[in-house]
């Protein structure tokens, strides 16, 4: 399964969905966090497709994609939340034994047909991706762990079996190929 630096998921055409996760032109919205917008305008990155519904979201942005092309934000800048669905973060502290430090969960939205384990280098580029990004910025972190619980995904179910299924054969193997 091959995961780009977008966070495309090449198994998704494949899956019958209609690409339902970049249709926000409904009800849904997306969370970036605090600074992620200035990051993206001072790359020179196009915001012409996002619509800010809530410029201060728990520290971050809310914002809505009205993008002709949601798989490719018209050429914009694909926020961080985009390029990691269907995972998003759920910080959570180590137990005693393990460095001390914070550990990135992941929950998982429950509308997307792809189950945890039929992506697990994509879930790992997401969980490595925010995990770095809380290690260097303090107020990502704080933003993560404000956002209520009604508006995350459900954790992942049954993480061990996930993770034991991860390591055996994957039926999306012949059409993804191997990580970047």
């Amino acid at each position: 399964m091959k995961t780009n630096s977008k966070g495309t998921i090449p198994l998704c055409p494949h899956k019958g969905c209609g690409f339902k996760c970049c249709d926000f032109q409904q009800t849904n919205s997306i969370f970036m966090y605090p600074g992620e917008i200035e990051q993206a305008r001072a790359q020179g990155k196009s915001m012409a497709h996002l619509q800010v519904l809530d410029s201060d979201y728990h520290g971050g942005v809310r914002v809505r994609c009205w993008a002709k092309d949601t798989g490719t934000c018209d050429g914009g800048y694909k926020p961080l939340d985009c390029a990691s669905y269907p995972f998003f973060p759920a910080p959570a502290r180590a137990a005693n034994g393990h460095n001390g430090g914070d550990l990135v969960m992941l929950t998982k939205d429950p509308e997307c047909p792809i189950r945890s384990f039929e992506i697990p280098l994509h879930q790992r580029f997401v969980r490595d991706l925010w995990q770095r990004l809380f290690e260097r910025d303090a107020s990502a972190l704080a933003w993560a762990r404000a956002i209520p619980p009604e508006d995350r995904y459900e954790p992942i179910e049954d993480a061990v079996r996930e993770s034991a299924e991860a390591r055996s054969p994957q039926p999306d193997a012949a059409i993804g190929g191997s990580a970047d």
